[in-house]
């Protein structure tokens, strides 16, 4: 099977990108790509219970969430999934503590409202928590920290059909931004009740933001339907600073390698970004960047056709190219000046991971200035993928050299998956 390398699990282990089981990489059947990001945010939220009467006090929303990285023009369902937490601050804990609790529990009948934005109309959607498959709610115990972290299950939404079949006839845009709306729950111990409900604000989290790509029918089962998951993963996701996001996004393109034709390739790019919103002053910065290239068994096969003595590849990459909209410049190369070296011999199954030393060592950090007809009229400056191009150098079971293939990741413009989205002052 040759060579298997390391993988990086991206910024505050965010996640490698990579889907593991067989139902977890049907997933690329559906939309060819995923987007995991951890959003740790402070909300202001109202609290209404027996001598409580908090306004616009300081809560923590903790949400993972996950959506195709890109939908197609022929899908005619979306799917979203969000796993949400609450930083309950000390003001309310020690309302419960004084009265005997010991730790605290999410009463039935959260509920979240998320709306989606360049959606037709930019509907919200309210959803119920889905304390289904072990999401149950948990106890939280009360230590006298600042804040006490309280689950409150997971929430999975679709936004409604219009009817139309062309998903870009609803999202002329090609954009889809998830940004959270009402969210209402209460907590209950030693007989009191807390009744809280938070407000989307002046300037919602963005929670994620999906691609609609106008490519060919994609074949697999479901296909007319594009979801979000998030893969199996057993090293715990950390929260990222408070008021910041990390995020995972992959995709499998139709890469074209010279002399050879299109093959797809598994692609990640991990990264970090603040939650303020960016302007002039205070551009947008991606930064923590570091990606995954999977090297299936196929790709290995692909190779084979024309050199069957394949047993090992080393990529080296040319380009890492990010667009974005709404700000400057509108595509950035990742990778620095000097580039990197050619990834370790990897086979079948194994990752090049670039950097090769991620996540100690990053790609560096890429910044981005809102043009100026953006600025103050409420828009979103959206972070996506562009074209990814290097080599692949090819070795038999010796470790002898045997080819060089170049390769290029574009299946044009629009058609790029998304990263994350950007506030614009």
């Amino acid at each position: 099977t040759g060579l298997v390398s390391a993988i990086t699990t991206g910024p505050y282990n965010v996640g490698s990108g990579h889907f593991t089981s067989n139902a977890d990489s049907s997933v690329f059947q559906y939309n060819q790509g995923n987007v995991i990001t951890v959003v740790n945010q402070s909300i202001a939220c109202n609290v209404v219970g027996p001598g409580l009467g908090f306004t616009s006090a300081s809560f923590r929303l903790e949400a993972t969430s996950a959506i195709p990285s890109r939908a197609n023009d022929t899908n005619n369902g979306l799917f979203y999934f969000s796993n949400i937490r609450v930083g309950i601050p000390s003001s309310l804990t020690s309302y419960f503590a004084k009265a005997g609790a010991s730790s605290l529990t999410a009463n039935d009948g959260v509920v979240l409202g998320m709306k989606f934005v360049g959606y037709g109309e930019s509907p919200i959607v309210k959803r119920p928590a889905d304390l289904s498959n072990n999401t149950a709610y948990t106890t939280t115990a009360l230590t006298g920290a600042s804040y006490a972290t309280v689950p409150l299950g997971s929430f999975f939404f679709n936004p409604p059909s219009d009817g139309r079949k062309s998903l870009l006839a609803v999202v002329p845009s090609r954009h889809i931004v998830v940004q959270r709306d009402l969210l209402t729950f209460s907590l209950s111990a030693a007989g009191k009740t807390a009744n809280v409900t938070c407000g989307p604000g002046a300037r919602p989290e963005k929670l994620a933001v999906t691609n609609v790509a106008n490519l060919p029918v994609w074949p697999g089962y479901r296909a007319n339907l594009a979801f979000g998951q998030v893969p199996q993963y057993t090293t715990a996701r950390r929260n990222p600073p408070l008021n910041s996001t990390s995020v995972v996004s992959s995709y499998r393109p139709g890469c074209t390698f010279s002399g050879m034709g299109k093959q797809s390739l598994e692609i990640s790019l991990g990264g970090f970004k603040s939650n303020k919103a960016i302007s002039t002053s205070s551009p947008g910065v991606f930064s923590l960047g570091q990606s995954n290239f999977w090297v299936s068994s196929e790709l290995i096969a692909f190779f084979q056709t024309k050199y069957p003595s394949t047993n090992t590849v080393s990529i080296k990459l040319s380009a890492f190219n990010v667009s974005i909209s709404n700000a400057t410049p509108s595509i950035k190369n990742l990778l620095p000046a000097t580039g990197y070296a050619a990834s370790a011999k990897v086979g079948s199954g194994g990752f090049a991971t670039f950097p090769s030393a991620a996540p100690s060592v990053t790609y560096p950090s890429a910044t981005f200035t809102p043009i100026a007809s953006s600025i103050g009229k409420g828009q979103i400056a959206i972070l996506s993928y562009d074209n990814v191009a290097g080599s692949v150098k090819l070795f038999d079971a010796n470790s002898t050299a045997i080819a060089t293939v170049a390769f290029s990741c574009s299946e044009g413009a629009g058609n790029f998956p998304s990263i994350v989205p950007f506030d614009i002052a």
